[in-house]
């Protein structure tokens, strides 16, 4: 820390993105597991998420996650970049995820299922497939 007070080192983060594989209309959610600066409060970081879809969102002050909804089949990647007052950081490997998005056929039913254990730990999602029929 610079003795004038003056903040010059970017604030650091680290993530998780609980999904990278999903269908059309699921959700993944990003947790911020740590956030911290040498100077600025944790209320005074900012920290930006692109979804790579034309989405972003922002987590301030003491927000630790963001959920976020993919409605079209592709490749989009995710990025966090943490600012506060000495500026922005270039995001790392570590907070940037490749999510794929498969479509959904139609006249085929597709339900989505996943266990959650007692420490909130989530499983796989599993994927039930059935043709709809008249």
């Amino acid at each position: 820390m610079a003795s004038d007070g003056a903040d010059v080192t970017a604030p650091v983060g680290r993530y998780r993105l609980d999904f990278t594989k999903l269908w059309d209309g699921q959700s993944a959610t990003l947790t911020a597991l740590e956030v911290s600066d040498d100077v600025s409060a944790r209320q005074d970081i900012r920290q930006f998420v692109d979804w790579g879809d034309g989405d972003f969102t922002y987590l301030d002050g003491d927000e630790t996650s963001e959920r976020h909804q993919f409605f079209n089949p592709g490749s989009y990647t995710v990025t966090v970049r943490v600012t506060d007052r000495a500026g922005p950081v270039r995001p790392t490997a570590k907070n940037t995820w490749q999510v794929t998005i498969k479509g959904l056929k139609k006249g085929t039913l597709y339900a989505f299922y996943a266990a959650v254990d007692k420490d909130g730990n989530q499983s796989e999602v599993k994927v039930k497939k059935q043709k709809l029929t008249r």
